[in-house]
């Protein structure tokens, strides 16, 4: 954990059950974790983003802390870039042509199939250290572990 700062919105008594997060103001990759009073700093692991509405370290797009990523909570991060339509209005009067690019309304659903129970996730997954599990014929592609359910990933290049 990182430095501690008194902050008015930590309870003084801390409850180990349920305990209070606050995110960054300016870093989404941090978060704080009150302690007696105190806003304790701490570091997502590499590539996640705090997550206020989990309370835990979330894929990017889970997350919903960054502007410039779009935001799709019901999709883990395999999925692939979403899908985009392009469509061009021609009138007859003044105004030009239109082009709009629309995301799709449909949350990729083909990619949550790519998570399957499996015995050896645990339900409770700390974000700090996931359980992650060899592919069984793939070196370059792996499983996370997400709420006891295996989730395919893909190595990062190298």
């Amino acid at each position: 954990p990182g430095a501690c700062v008194n902050d008015a919105r930590c309870p003084l008594l801390d409850n180990p059950l349920a305990p209070t997060f606050l995110p960054h103001a300016q870093d989404c990759s941090r978060f704080y974790i009150c302690s007696h009073g105190q806003a304790c700093e701490h570091t997502c692991p590499a590539g996640l983003h705090w997550s206020p509405a989990h309370s835990r370290c979330e894929w990017p797009n889970v997350a919903c802390c960054d502007p410039t990523i779009v935001c799709r909570p019901g999709c883990p991060e395999v999925c692939p870039p979403p899908a985009t339509t392009t469509t061009t209005t021609t009138t007859t009067t003044l105004p030009p042509p239109v082009t709009t690019t629309v995301l799709p309304d449909v949350p990729c659903e083909p990619c949550l199939q790519q998570c399957i129970d499996d015995s050896r996730c645990p339900i409770d997954d700390n974000p700090f250290d996931p359980t992650l599990l060899p592919h069984e014929n793939d070196c370059t592609r792996f499983y996370k572990c997400a709420f006891g359910k295996r989730c395919l990933m893909v190595c990062q290049p190298g």
